[in-house]
């Protein structure tokens, strides 16, 4: 049987009961890995559970479970920010393609060339944008460590040597959100 990892339950209970469930799973994804992309249903199911179980936090694990249900897609790649993905029986919060294409890797540049295409291609529905141009450092962080399984602080790494290289142009540091993009020439 699965089980739910204290810190990952306590930080899902932090955020509230309005985060989304393709949200959740995307924290418990980054934060409970394992040497396959995406979580089972049972680990899944564990975290539902445990959340039910904590005063104050009023979750539905029927509710969590049909959540996940209604955005799980077998698309092969991005298919909106708020779908979930069936990786061969384990869900993700990103798409099969991007696992095959990025799976174990801190490329900085390949995730933005990746997400790029995915906004060109999907326009609205694109993965979730910074301010002004590029992707949110935030979300380019969490798809790096969760589809590159590994920590977060090796993943900033990894965006702080394509910054300091040039390989990539950021917004202003000081917003939340700022925008990465390539550098030009690296597109």
């Amino acid at each position: 049987m699965a089980d739910a990892d204290e810190d990952v339950v306590s930080e899902i209970v932090q955020r509230g009961r309005n985060l989304l469930a393709d949200e959740a799973v995307a924290l418990i994804e980054r934060r409970d890995t394992t040497e396959d992309p995406g979580v089972s249903r049972e680990t899944l199911d564990a975290y539902a559970d445990a959340l039910a179980e904590r005063p104050n936090f009023d979750i539905d694990t029927e509710e969590f479970a049909t959540a996940i249900d209604e955005r799980l897609t077998d698309a092969e790649n991005w298919a909106g920010n708020d779908a979930l993905y069936d990786l061969d029986g384990r869900i993700s919060a990103y798409p099969p393609a991007w696992h095959k294409e990025l799976g174990g890797s801190t490329d900085i540049e390949a995730y933005l060339g990746v997400v790029e295409k995915a906004s060109t291609d999907n326009g609205e529905e694109s993965p979730n944008a910074g301010t002004g141009e590029g992707v949110s450092e935030e979300w380019l962080l969490d798809a790096v460590a969760t589809i590159g399984r590994v920590e977060r602080d090796e993943a900033k790494e990894a965006l702080e040597a394509a910054r300091a290289d040039g390989r990539i142009n950021e917004g202003p540091d000081q917003h939340p959100d700022a925008g990465v993009r390539l550098a030009e020439g690296n597109e």
